[in-house]
């Protein structure tokens, strides 16, 4: 559990083990995240977008943020139905 300050300026309670990097911005030392709410130790069902300060070096954690091109050029590649176009992911990695 992490108390965040999400990007409407509400601290919340999140639970950090689901948090997944929404997007980022090396240049400005910025990561956005997603993670589930919760109150009194329970999950809620809702998530938040809170920031935090930091540097995103992973590639793979890059490429699997939101509105990503790479990923975009992909499923236009394979017209948005990688199982059937491309079943054995021979155009593109698992995405």
């Amino acid at each position: 559990m992490k108390i965040v300050k999400d990007i409407y300026g509400e601290i919340l309670q999140v639970d950090e083990t689901v948090q997944k990097l929404y997007q980022f911005s090396n240049k400005k030392r910025e990561l956005i995240y997603t993670a589930e709410i919760m109150e009194g130790g329970k999950k809620t069902g809702f998530y938040t977008i809170y920031k935090e300060e930091g540097v995103c070096n992973d590639t793979e954690e890059k490429i699997s943020t939101f509105g990503n091109k790479l990923i975009l050029q992909y499923a236009i590649s394979v017209d948005f139905d990688k199982n059937e176009n491309d079943p054995e992911q021979k155009n593109g990695t698992d995405l």
